[in-house]
C-alpha cells in the first residue's frame, strides 16, 4: 500500500503542487485586498459588485478542470500557456489601470509561480522532497492567511517579535494568547483553512494529472521571470499614484523591493538628508545608561509606580476625572511619550534609561539596570506584582503573580478572579507591602486590565454597545467592531479612574501617602479604529505613544508639563523629587527638561525609530548607520497633510526639516 502511495505522489506530485499554488493564489489575492482595499472595491464595482476573490477562485477551479482535460498537452498548459498568460493579463491590467493593487498582485503571483515551478523540477528529480514542500506549502499558505487576518486588523504585518513577548510571562503559549486577547474560537477558521487543504490531497492525487515536465525546461523557466519586467512595469504609472499611497504601501510592506522611480528621487535620496558629517552610529549608542549618586540632601520615601497597561492619555484627560482632580496637585505630563510602542521597550526605557533599539532588547536579559541595582544598593526592596509571572527582562526583577505575594504573607484571595479584579487585588498587595515592609520599597504595580478586550465590572459599562465576545471582532464590520472596541476602552478607564483614585484615599487613610512617591503612568498608548487601526506596535501614529505620566506625593510641587516629555524622563524625575542625581543618560528631569524632542521605537518594522518634536515627525531606519525614510506631521497620519509636506512647493523645506531631525538625532545618540 505505501508503494502504491509513494508511486501515486511521484506521479501526481507536480499536480499537487499545482492545486496548493493554486490555493494560495486566492489566500494572496484576498491578502493583496486587504493591503489595497479601495483598488479591489474599485474591481468588485467593475464586475457589478461581486467579491473579485470569489471570481478569482471560480477561474482557478475552471483551469484546474481544463488542466485535468487536457490530457498530454497539460504540462504544456501548465509549464507554458500559465505563466505567458499571466503576465499578458497583469501587463495589460497594470498599464490600463495604473492600480498598485493589481500590480503587487500580478508581481507576487508570478514569482509565487516561479517557486512553485522549481519545487516541481526538484520534485522530478528527487521525489522524497514531495513531502517537505508539501508541509511548507501548507505552512506558508496559512501564515500567509494569518497576515491577512493581521493586517486587516492593524493595518501591519504579523510582526514575529511578538512571540518573543509571549513567552516572556512563564505561562503556556496558549495562555499567553489568550491574555493577548485570543478566544478558542478565533483559531478555528485557520484551523479549518488548514484542514480543508489537507482533505483535499487525497482527491487530487486519486484524479488529478499528471503534469510532464517540457523538454526545455529553461524556456519555461524564463517565463516565470517574467514577474521581474511586471515589477519594474511600476515605473509606467507611479506619476499617478498619490504620495500617501506610495509612503504607506512602502513602510506598511518594507519587506517588498518597491521600484524608485525618478518622480521620487528627490524625496528617497537619503544623501540629501543624512548630512555628510554623519558617520556610522553603533549599538552601544543607544544603550547608554545613566548613573546614579544621592545629593547632599534627599528623602527616603518608598517609591510605587503605578503601571497602566495601554493608557491613553486622550482618554484619560476624557472619562477620569478623578485621577485628573488628584494631578492638579502634582507633577502632569501632558504631552508624554512612550519611547516604544509595545511593552518591553517601554519598560526598558523606564528602567534602563535607554532608548530600546528593537535587535538588541535580548541583550537586556542579561544586563542589570544601573538604577534598579543603585536603588537596591541604597536599601530599597525592589518588587514587581503582576498578575503574571516572568520577566520581560533581567531575570532578577521577575513579576511576582500577586496570588505568590498573598501566600507568601497568608493573605486571601478569591479562587477565580478577572483581570480587573487582579488589577485592584495587586493595589491592595502594594498596600500591605508598604505597611509591613521594614524596607524602603520600590514597587511596580502592573495594571493589565486595560489591554485588549479591556476589562472592567459590569456596573461600570456605561458606553454601549461593546463586543461581548472576543471573536466577534472577526466577524462585524471594522467600524462596528472597532465603535465597539473603543466603547469597550472607556469602559475600562472609567474603572482606571475608581482604581486609582482609590488608592490613593487608601494611601492617605493608611498614613502612607506623605512617605510615598507615587508615579501612575501608561506603557504606551492604543489604536481605536483611527486611520482603520486598531491595537498597538503596529506604526508610528502617535496615538500609539501618547500616554500618561503623573507623579504625587508630599512636597511634590504642582506643575503641568505641556512640552514633549518621555519615559527616559521618569527617573530623573524621580531623582529630582528624592534626591538623587542622574547623569550621563537619555534623560533629564520634566521640570527642567528642554523641548528637546522625542525619540520613539516603532515595533512594526526592523530598526525604525522616529525623531518627533511638536510640529513634525521623521522616520529613521539604522543599520550602523543613519537613513532617512520619511518626514510628517507630528501625529503621524498619512493622510491628506503628508500631501501638503511633498508637495513641490513645500519640498524643500520637508527635507530641511528632516536635516535638522537627523542633526538632533545624531546629537541625541552622541552627547555624554
Amino acid at each position: 500500500m505505501f508503494s502504491n502511495f509513494a508511486t501515486l505522489l511521484h506521479k501526481k506530485g507536480p499536480f499537487l503542487l499545482l492545486v496548493q499554488f493554486a490555493v494560495f493564489s486566492v489566500v494572496l489575492l484576498y491578502f493583496c485586498r486587504t493591503v489595497f482595499q479601495v483598488d479591489f472595491a474599485a474591481f468588485d464595482a467593475l464586475f457589478g459588485g461581486i467579491d473579485t476573490g470569489i471570481l478569482w477562485g471560480l477561474l482557478i477551479l475552471a483551469f484546474i478542470v481544463y488542466v485535468v482535460k487536457a490530457g498530454n498537452k497539460s504540462g504544456f498548459v501548465v509549464y507554458v500557456r500559465m505563466p505567458a498568460a499571466l503576465f499578458i493579463v497583469f501587463l495589460a491590467a497594470g498599464l490600463a489601470f495604473g492600480s498598485m493593487g493589481i500590480w503587487f498582485f500580478g508581481v507576487l503571483l508570478l514569482f509565487s509561480g516561479l517557486i512553485w515551478f522549481l519545487q516541481v523540477l526538484l520534485v522530478s528529480r528527487f521525489s522524497w522532497l514531495m513531502l517537505f514542500f508539501y508541509v511548507t506549502n501548507l505552512c506558508l499558505t496559512l501564515a500567509l492567511y494569518i497576515d491577512q487576518v493581521h493586517y486587516l486588523l492593524t493595518r501591519e504585518h504579523l510582526n514575529f517579535y511578538y512571540i518573543r513577548i509571549l513567552r516572556t510571562f512563564n505561562t503556556g503559549f496558549f495562555d499567553s494568547l489568550a491574555n493577548a486577547g485570543l478566544t478558542p474560537s478565533m483559531y478555528l477558521l485557520p484551523v479549518g483553512v488548514l484542514v480543508l487543504m489537507i482533505a483535499l490531497s487525497f482527491p487530487v492525487l486519486r484524479y488529478g494529472a499528471i503534469l510532464e515536465l517540457p523538454r526545455k525546461k529553461l524556456y519555461s523557466f524564463g517565463l516565470f521571470l517574467l514577474f521581474l519586467p511586471l515589477h519594474f512595469q511600476f515605473h509606467l504609472f507611479a506619476p499617478e499614484i498619490p504620495i500617501t499611497e506610495y509612503m504607506n504601501f512602502r513602510l506598511r510592506n518594507f519587506w517588498f523591493p518597491l521600484p524608485d522611480p525618478p518622480i521620487f528621487n528627490s524625496i528617497n535620496n537619503a544623501g540629501l538628508i543624512i548630512p555628510a558629517d554623519i558617520g556610522s552610529i553603533s549599538e552601544k549608542a543607544f544603550a547608554r545608561q545613566p548613573e546614579f549618586s544621592w545629593l547632599n540632601q534627599h528623602s527616603e520615601k518608598n517609591v510605587v509606580i503605578i503601571l497602566i497597561e495601554t493608557m491613553r492619555q486622550d482618554f484619560m484627560m476624557q472619562y477620569m476625572p478623578r485621577t485628573l482632580a488628584l494631578a492638579e496637585e502634582g507633577i502632569q505630563c501632558r504631552n508624554h511619550l512612550s519611547n516604544a510602542n509595545d511593552t518591553e521597550g517601554s519598560l526598558l526605557a523606564l528602567y534602563y534609561g535607554i532608548l530600546p533599539l528593537v535587535p538588541f532588547r535580548s541583550d537586556y536579559e542579561t544586563k542589570s539596570s544601573a538604577w534598579i541595582e543603585f536603588m537596591k544598593n541604597s536599601g530599597y526592596e525592589f518588587t514587581r506584582i503582576s498578575g503574571s509571572s516572568g520577566s520581560l527582562f533581567y531575570p532578577d526583577y521577575r513579576y511576582v503573580h500577586f496570588r505568590e505575594y498573598f501566600q507568601e504573607h497568608a493573605l486571601s484571595a478569591p479562587p477565580k478572579t478577572s483581570y480587573d479584579e487582579n488589577s485592584r487585588l495587586q493595589c491592595d498587595a502594594v498596600i500591605h507591602m508598604l505597611k509591613n515592609s521594614d524596607k524602603k520599597s520600590l514597587v511596580e504595580a502592573y495594571l493589565f486590565h486595560m489591554h485588549y478586550p479591556f476589562w472592567y465590572p459590569e456596573r461600570l459599562e456605561k458606553y454601549t454597545p461593546v463586543l461581548k465576545d472576543n471573536s466577534e471582532i472577526m466577524t462585524l464590520d471594522f467600524a462596528e467592531s472597532a465603535a465597539r472596541l473603543a466603547n469597550r476602552y472607556r469602559n475600562s478607564v472609567l474603572y482606571t479612574d475608581e482604581l486609582i483614585s482609590d488608592f490613593v484615599a487608601r494611601l492617605k487613610e493608611e498614613g502612607l501617602y506623605d512617605n510615598t512617591l507615587l508615579v501612575i503612568m501608561g506603557d504606551h498608548g492604543e489604536m481605536l479604529g483611527e486611520d482603520g487601526k486598531i491595537f498597538h506596535a503596529n506604526g508610528g501614529e502617535i496615538l500609539q505613544y501618547h500616554t500618561s505620566f503623573i507623579v504625587l506625593g508630599k512636597d511634590v510641587p504642582a506643575a503641568k508639563i505641556d512640552k514633549m516629555t518621555s519615559h527616559v524622563d521618569i527617573v530623573p524625575t524621580i531623582g529630582r523629587l528624592l534626591g538623587f542625581s542622574s547623569t550621563g543618560g537619555f534623560g533629564r528631569d520634566v521640570l527642567s527638561k528642554q523641548d528637546n524632542g522625542v525619540v520613539t521605537f516603532d515595533l512594526s518594522g526592523p530598526n525604525r525609530m522616529i525623531y518627533r518634536d511638536s510640529e513634525a515627525a521623521s522616520l529613521f531606519y539604522w543599520s550602523g548607520g543613519l537613513a532617512w525614510i520619511l518626514t510628517c506631521s507630528a501625529d503621524f497620519r498619512l493622510d491628506e497633510k503628508l500631501e501638503t509636506f511633498y508637495a513641490p512647493q513645500n519640498l524643500s523645506a520637508t527635507l530641511s526639516i528632516a536635516e535638522e531631525h537627523a542633526r538632533k538625532l545624531v546629537k541625541i545618540l552622541s552627547d555624554d
